[in-house]
C-alpha cells in the first residue's frame, strides 16, 4: 500500500493539470451584467430586514456574502470564503472516493458522467482527478447516487422535490441534467435564495415566478416558512436536505417530522456532532424510528466521512 507522501506525490501532475485548467473568466457579458445588477440590487434590499429570521450562525453568513456580491464579481463566488466554508467541497479524500464510485457505477459513461460536466457559473475550481468536474458537484452527485442505491427510485422518475436549504442551486441544477423534469422547491434563507436565483438563471434554468401556478413544473425559490404547509402535488415525490437541517437549531426542526412524512422519499445527511455542541446522532436516530411504521429507513455511516451519516428513506 502506498503512503500518504507517496500519493501526494503522484498526485500533483494532476494537480497541475488541473490548475492549468483553471482560467479566469472573460469580462461579463450584457446578460451576466443584468443579472449581477439584479443581484446586488436584491441584497442591497435586505440591510435592516427583520422580516426573516436566520438559523443559528447563518445571519453573519448571510452579511458576509451581501458584503462580498457588492465589492467583487459575482460570478467566481465559488472562491469565496464564505461559500467555501459553507456549501462549496474543493478537493479532499472524501471526494476521491466519491468520485470512485461514481466512476464504478454501470452507467457512469451513459449519466453520471454527462450530468456532472461543470459549468463557468460560480467560476468553480477543476477537481484534479477529473478537470471537467469540481469537487463540490461530484459531492452532490454521490448523494444522489446513494438514494437511487438504497430505494426503489432514480433521480429522473421524481415528479417533484423540496430541498431545504439548496446552497447556491448546484444540486438543483444536477437534478435537471439527470432528466429531472418535475416540480423543484428549494426553501433556504433571503440571501441565498437571492444567489440560486442567479446561478440557475445564468444556467437557463426553468425558474419560476412568484405567480406561476403551483402545479407548475420548474424551479420555485422561496424563503416563506408557509411552503410546509403545502401538500407535494405530484408523486413520487422526495425531501432532500444535506446537512442543512441538521445545521439548524432543534425547535427549528420539530415540524419537520409531519412535513417530511408528506413525502414518498426522503435524503437527510448529518453530523453526528451538533454545531452547537453534543452528540446529534441520538435525535436522528429517534426521528427515523418515528417514520419506521410508514418508510423502510435506514441511518447509515459514511465511510469516508467519518462522523457524518446518512438518513434515508421510502415509504413501504
Amino acid at each position: 500500500m502506498r503512503s500518504r507522501k507517496a500519493r501526494i506525490l503522484l498526485s500533483l501532475p494532476r494537480q497541475l493539470w488541473a490548475s492549468l485548467m483553471d482560467r479566469p473568466l472573460p469580462p461579463p457579458t450584457s446578460s451576466e451584467q443584468q443579472r449581477i445588477d439584479e443581484l446586488r440590487q436584491a441584497l442591497q434590499s435586505l440591510s435592516g430586514d427583520s422580516n426573516h429570521k436566520p438559523y443559528e450562525g447563518w445571519d453573519e453568513a448571510q452579511g458576509m456574502l451581501r458584503d462580498k456580491v457588492l465589492s467583487a464579481d459575482p460570478r467566481q463566488f465559488t472562491r469565496w470564503d464564505v461559500i467555501r466554508k459553507t456549501m462549496f467541497i474543493h478537493v479532499g479524500t472524501s471526494v476521491v472516493e466519491e468520485y470512485k464510485a461514481l466512476r464504478g457505477s454501470p452507467d457512469w459513461s451513459s449519466r453520471w458522467q454527462p450530468a456532472v460536466q461543470e459549468v463557468r457559473s460560480g467560476r468553480p475550481r477543476p477537481f484534479f482527478l477529473y478537470t471537467r468536474s469540481s469537487g463540490n458537484l461530484l459531492h452532490h452527485a454521490y448523494h444522489l447516487l446513494q438514494i437511487e442505491h438504497k430505494t426503489p427510485y432514480r433521480i429522473d422518475r421524481f415528479a417533484s422535490v423540496f430541498e431545504f436549504g439548496g446552497g447556491y442551486g448546484s444540486m438543483c441544477r444536477l437534478f435537471q441534467r439527470l432528466g429531472f423534469a418535475g416540480r423543484y422547491v428549494i426553501f433556504d434563507l433571503p440571501a441565498f435564495s437571492h444567489l440560486q436565483r442567479f446561478y440557475l438563471g445564468l444556467e437557463q434554468m426553468p425558474l419560476l415566478t412568484n405567480d406561476a401556478p403551483f402545479e407548475a413544473n420548474g424551479i420555485r425559490l422561496t424563503t416563506d416558512r408557509s411552503v410546509f404547509a403545502e401538500e407535494p402535488l405530484k408523486r413520487p415525490s422526495l425531501f432532500v436536505a444535506c446537512w442543512s437541517l441538521s445545521e439548524t437549531p432543534l425547535p427549528v426542526r420539530q415540524p419537520f417530522s409531519q412535513f417530511i412524512g408528506k413525502f414518498d422519499c426522503f435524503m437527510i445527511g448529518y453530523n453526528e456532532r451538533y454545531l452547537g455542541g453534543g452528540d446529534d446522532r441520538e435525535y436522528w436516530k429517534n426521528f427515523g424510528d418515528k417514520l419506521r411504521e410508514q418508510y423502510n429507513v435506514q441511518d447509515y455511516p459514511i465511510q469516508h466521512m467519518p462522523g457524518n451519516r446518512y438518513l434515508i428513506g421510502w415509504r413501504r
